[in-house]
């Protein structure tokens, strides 16, 4: 059980409260995806945390509550240097994009990889992660200003969504 003292709300907390959000179902949705926080009750089965340990961690939903239980298979350490306002922001952005192109889709050099929604926070840091595995990248955006961005920051093609059909590409 985690003493929450820090939570995100982003893109994925505003679809479920819209209830366009997959896998949720029930009449009730507390919202928050992630926290960080002071784990205050360890599970009988757990070994790697203990009482008081300061770590990020990502429920199915329920985060903006005071306390909130979370597999340990989903929380990590929070070194003691590090503001649980920053680890939350970046960590729930930072750990989706790295599983995604490392454990997901495990993509190797010279993979061609389309990102939706590429000049989000998820697909900004997916960008940087397949540039360094010398994919090609293709990026999918809702304006010439996010074309511009993308391409900056190393997408090979960038595709307006709004004017051409990706399939298409």
């Amino acid at each position: 059980m985690i003493n929450v003292g820090s939570v995100s709300l982003n893109f994925a907390d505003v679809s479920a409260i819209r209830g366009y959000y997959h896998s949720l179902g029930g009449e009730y949705f507390i919202p928050g995806f992630d926290c960080a926080g002071t784990i205050v009750e360890v599970g009988e089965s757990v070994e790697r945390f203990s009482k008081g340990d300061r770590v990020v961690g990502f429920p199915n939903g329920g985060a903006l509550a005071d306390y909130v239980s979370v597999d340990c298979n989903l929380v990590y350490n929070v070194p003691k240097n590090v503001s649980f306002d920053y680890t939350v922001a970046i960590l729930s952005i930072g750990i989706t994009a790295y599983e995604l192109v490392h454990k997901v889709a495990v993509v190797k050099e010279s993979d061609k990889v389309l990102v939706h929604a590429a000049a989000g926070g998820v697909g900004l840091t997916l960008l940087q992660l397949l540039q360094k595995q010398k994919a090609t990248i293709y990026g999918t955006v809702g304006n010439e200003e996010k074309d511009k961005l993308i391409k900056n920051i190393g997408a090979h093609q960038a595709i307006l969504y709004r004017k051409e059909d990706f399939q298409k590409k």
